[in-house]
């Protein structure tokens, strides 16, 4: 970690269950599927998170603030469809700044995303 201002600046994932992060919204066989670190056993069935189209999304709530500048995003891709999404994020849970627009691109399986370093301790996945 780095710190910035009073804020850590981290090098490693922070969305994590070892980093104390939670999934507060999305829809899983496993609570917090989507940050266990398991990206390797997924299938039809489970090992992953979504969310019903045109409600809502997915939301990753980190342990505290930190100055985040990218992500790393595993779409499901046990079969050959694509998805596009966007992504926000907030400190407070109610002012919300879109970080990536991908509503347009059709993405599949890895996705790194960049954007300039903010503030988070919500990121929402639509």
């Amino acid at each position: 970690f780095a710190l910035i201002g009073d804020i850590y600046a981290p090098v490693e994932n922070v969305a994590t269950l070892e980093g104390s992060a939670v999934v507060s919204e999305g829809v899983s066989r496993v609570r917090n599927a989507l940050i266990n670190g398991d990206y390797l056993s997924y299938d039809w069935d489970s090992g992953y998170t979504c969310h019903q189209l045109g409600s809502g999304g997915i939301v990753i709530q980190l342990c505290q603030p930190h100055v985040v500048s990218s992500m790393r995003l595993l779409l499901w891709d046990c079969d050959n469809r694509s998805y596009s999404y966007y992504i926000e994020t907030s400190y407070d849970n109610m002012t919300w700044s879109k970080v990536v627009d991908r509503q347009t691109a059709a993405c599949r399986s890895w996705e790194i995303l960049t954007f300039s370093p903010r503030i988070v301790v919500f990121i929402r996945i639509c």
